[in-house]
């Protein structure tokens, strides 16, 4: 095979080079819809909040949670941000009860004397009072609409939630203020009894609801239930995901640990709202799973375009195949010419497509994308000459003449 005789089929040459730019123009630019397509996922991913909740399995009450369940469900480092909160009862007393009954001094042990003093007196009020551990100030809806009117202690701001010191805040009514040791009476799930004194670091102007009079950073209170040796346990955790990529590993973390309602010894479940999230996703997701099986379809196309290309040129080429027979050259031969044309031209195509490109300021195109085209439209074009090239010599003379 020579230019000449390629040159004398010039229509379906021009056939295969124009294909073979078309397709080469097409694949290279079908990615950046993919690339879209998975932008598109990854924004979803990344703006769309998913938030979850421990609830009460058998009623409506808070739910109590067990500290060993808690710090797993954190341990997994799949919760982002997440908002806890412990209720415990107390009894406390305003700072005018608890100084009349102070003797000497205003120690440690004189404050828990006075108070001790001052419950046996008042054996007979009932009233219930409880205190809230937070792990942050936004835990408490009520404290942190008035969070800007409290009076902190020097050095002290919201960010003390975060740490394990014994402090707490008061409601002004109690008549503490900032820097004042105050006695409580904390009551644990197992019905113990302990004075504990905390030093006053904030006062706020409006008691909260529920007759929740002491605000304390839960790490505080899990470290006085770890030294009295009671039991730790919260009463609400709700959070978001930290990244909703990883939304299945911590529903498989939630199933593992029962929470998903199965394990009927724990009066707790996890729910987890990711309604939002999945409507979004899940059309992308199928947008992007069509969109790269098509990409692997297309260059199978191509493939069977080089088929037919080369088979419907190499068909009327039979003359030629049986002169070079003659000639004396053997089928392995006139194969390897034959695809070495059909590899030529459709090297052409490649080439003037990624030109195209690169004048439409496309930038440079993908070496591997043109390969693949290559190696396709090669293969392909292979199958057609293996089918036309071996041929019966004197029949294909015999007819010519």
């Amino acid at each position: 095979l020579n230019g000449r005789m390629t040159f004398r089929r010039k229509t379906a040459c021009l056939l295969t080079i124009l294909f073979s730019m078309a397709a080469t123009v097409f694949l290279l630019v079908y990615p950046s819809f993919i690339d879209i397509t998975r932008a598109e996922l990854e924004y979803a991913y990344d703006s769309i909040e998913v938030s979850g909740w421990l609830l009460n399995n058998r009623s409506y009450d808070d739910p109590i949670i067990e500290g060993t369940i808690w710090h797993a469900l954190l341990d997994t480092e799949h919760i982002g941000t997440h908002y806890t909160y412990a209720t415990y009862e107390i009894k406390l007393f305003d700072a005018n009860s608890i100084m009349a009954k102070v003797t000497e001094g205003t120690s440690e042990d004189a404050l828990k004397a006075a108070f001790d003093t001052l419950a046996e007196e008042r054996a007979k009020d009932k009233t219930k009072q409880y205190l809230q551990a937070l792990n942050m100030v936004d835990a408490n809806n009520d404290l942190l609409r008035q969070v800007d009117d409290i009076q902190w202690l020097q050095g002290y701001s919201e960010n003390c939630f975060s740490d394990d010191e014994t402090i707490c805040l008061l409601p002004e009514e109690f008549g503490y203020q900032p820097g004042d040791w105050v006695p409580l009476r904390l009551k644990s799930r197992e019905n113990k009894m302990a004075v504990i004194c905390f030093q006053v670091v904030g006062v706020y102007p409006v008691n909260l609801s529920e007759n929740v009079c002491a605000i304390l950073p839960i790490q505080a209170l899990e470290k006085l239930c770890l030294a009295e040796e009671w039991i730790f346990a919260v009463n609400g955790f709700s959070f978001l995901v930290k990244d909703n990529r990883d939304l299945p590993a911590l529903k498989d973390k939630i199933i593992s640990m029962g929470l998903d309602g199965s394990d009927q010894t724990l009066n707790i479940r996890a729910a987890i709202d990711d309604r939002i999230l999945e409507g979004t996703i899940s059309p992308i997701k199928s947008n992007l799973a069509m969109l790269e099986g098509l990409f692997c379809f297309f260059f199978v196309t191509v493939a069977a375009l080089g088929f037919f290309l080369c088979f419907l040129l190499a068909r009327g080429r039979k003359p030629e195949f049986a002169v070079m027979r003659l000639l004396g050259e053997s089928t392995t031969q006139v194969t390897v010419k034959a695809l070495f044309e059909q590899m030529v031209l459709c090297a052409c195509g490649i080439l003037l497509g990624a030109l195209i490109l690169m004048i439409a300021g496309q930038g440079s195109p993908n070496v591997v994308i043109c390969s693949i085209i290559l190696a396709c439209y090669t293969l392909g074009a292979a199958f057609a000459v293996l089918l036309t090239v071996r041929v019966n010599v004197m029949e294909i003379l015999r007819d010519k003449e």
